[in-house]
């Protein structure tokens, strides 16, 4: 049976249409559009007027997507994360949605997202008894858990995306050092739980998923930053190593780019150009603390976790 997940999120709105196949999970169609619902409100916890119409307007594209797989309102799943959880009107939101396309909008806690993307990684990614720490980069929140494949031991979220770190500290184009370093500042302050436990478990891995990591694997595939090195088995598909000195070349190169030349890179999401200098600033945060782990991207997150949790029968 073909069903969908919609994740509606701060940056962007994801559609995932799939089925199970001879008990082999089959992927239809992903989509995603930037809708960037926290553009202009993160920060004083709303959804701005053009932000809720780029929303509508959105799920007004998927559901009737939807509707061509001759989808029928049971068939969908709709999960809210940050940016409506957190807005005053993020209710507003869920009744708009549900009035015009007829989509009942879960909107979930930090702890309930978290669980997700690990259900979501833990199909697609090869956990083993060493623990393993997931990030998983969105605009309102970034997700943490540490993991292994047999239980999850710790986990939180932090409101530290980067659409909130935008229109908090609105950096220069490109930002100046000294502006990434307030960015860098107020990141670690946020996250002194994640240290404590980054020191409890020690976990010799970083799997990062979501759009900050998918668009890192796109522009190494693309040959952009592999001047150092073959970093990814062609034959892989839902997980890519990221070699070090690479995701370093990335970081300090496109940090000291503008958001139009950022665009150029091939392989770089031309929506998620503008971020991605916040983006490594928070990932370089994590890995200062890991200093010898190895480094991951897994294709799989919230939506797949999603539609394993609902419709996987096995």
């Amino acid at each position: 049976m073909i069903k969908a997940i919609i994740d509606i999120g701060s940056n962007t709105i994801n559609l995932l249409i799939a089925e199970f196949v001879g008990g082999r999970f089959k992927v239809l169609e992903d989509r995603k559009i930037h809708a960037k619902l926290a553009r202009g409100g993160i920060n004083d916890n709303t959804i701005a007027p053009d932000a809720f119409t780029r929303g509508v307007n959105a799920l007004s594209e998927h559901r009737k997507l939807c509707e061509s797989y001759g989808l029928v309102d049971d068939d969908i799943v709709t999960y809210a994360t940050a940016s409506v959880r957190a807005a005053s009107n993020g209710g507003d939101f869920a009744a708009e949605a549900l009035k015009q396309f007829g989509l009942s909008v879960h909107t979930i806690d930090g702890e309930t997202e978290a669980l997700l993307i690990h259900a979501g990684i833990k199909s697609g990614f090869p956990l083993a008894d060493d623990k393993v720490v997931i990030m998983d980069i969105g605009g309102g929140s970034v997700e943490f858990i540490i993991t292994d494949r047999s239980k999850i031991y710790w986990k939180q979220s932090f409101y530290v995306g980067v659409t909130k770190l935008l229109d908090r500290f609105k950096p220069s184009d490109p930002p100046l050092k000294a502006e990434l370093e307030k960015v860098r500042e107020f990141a670690q302050k946020e996250l002194h739980d994640l240290f404590v436990a980054l020191k409890q478990f020690n976990p010799v891995s970083m799997v990062g998923s979501s759009g900050s990591f998918d668009t890192i694997r796109a522009m190494i595939e693309t040959g952009s930053f592999t001047t150092l090195g073959k970093s990814v088995d062609p034959d892989v598909k839902t997980w890519f190593k990221i070699e070090s000195p690479v995701l370093q070349k990335m970081a300090d190169e496109l940090s000291v780019m503008t958001t139009e030349q950022r665009k150029q890179v091939p392989g770089m999401d031309e929506m998620r150009a503008e971020y991605f200098p916040l983006a490594f600033v928070l990932i370089q945060i994590v890995l200062e603390q890991l200093p010898e782990a190895s480094i991951y991207q897994c294709s799989y997150a919230l939506k797949e976790g999603a539609f394993f949790y609902h419709f996987d029968s096995k």
